[in-house]
């Protein structure tokens, strides 16, 4: 069995919602660590676990990300962990898998599936092989809770339900 860690300075976990349903506002998490253990060399049997610090959720918009992390929305005070673990990885082709596993915010658990595109393996200055996938998936805010909501002066909803998820994952075998 092997173990890869995430390598969290060359990685991202980002998500995208849309803001007055016109365009996207983005956000990323700064801080998570992650495993992938396996024995086969396409990680077709891959056991995957991301833990993610709530609290370093960052939109670049100081009073954005304290409402987001407040009861409104993330909690973070009383859910400080975000976490995913995997139930299959399906090898599509080559390059391209479906990630099944379940994502635990705020204390509710749910399914979610993520498309995902091995990107390839490289060396990195020291020598040591990494290894790139990309990932991307869609969740509803309110299936965790998320209920948040504010109309605008012409009715419509300020913030979407559809949460976007985008992740660049480098791996280095431990």
């Amino acid at each position: 069995m092997a173990t890869y860690l995430i390598d969290p300075t060359h990685s991202e976990i980002a998500f995208s919602v849309k803001h007055l349903m016109i365009t996207h506002i983005r956000g990323f998490f700064a801080q998570f660590e992650g495993t992938l253990d396996s024995k086969q060399a396409d990680f077709t049997d891959a056991s995957i676990r991301v833990v993610i610090d709530a609290n370093s959720l960052y939109t670049n918009h100081p009073e954005r990300d304290a409402h987001l992390k407040s009861e409104d929305f993330f909690a973070a005070a009383a859910f400080p962990v975000i976490e995913f673990q995997s139930t299959t990885f399906i090898k599509i082709n080559a390059t391209h898998y479906l990630l099944n596993g379940f994502l635990k915010i705020r204390d509710i658990q749910e399914p979610v599936q993520l498309k995902t595109h091995f990107r390839g393996k490289g060396l990195d200055d020291n020598g040591d092989v990494k290894y790139g996938f990309e990932l991307d998936g869609q969740i509803s805010r309110k299936e965790f809770g998320l209920f948040w909501s504010q109309l605008t002066a012409a009715g419509n909803g300020l913030i979407g339900d559809d949460v976007n998820l985008h992740m660049n994952i480098q791996l280095l075998r431990n």
